[in-house]
């Protein structure tokens, strides 16, 4: 599953990362700095 963000959210603890593939995904959020 992938997480969706809101504006407010941190992106996903990397204890979440996938091992096969191997990363962490997250859609969404806001790519402004803070």
């Amino acid at each position: 599953m992938i997480p969706w963000l809101g504006d407010a959210v941190a992106f996903p603890p990397d204890d979440q990362a996938l091992s096969e593939p191997n990363g962490l995904i997250a859609a969404g959020g806001s790519l402004s700095p803070a």
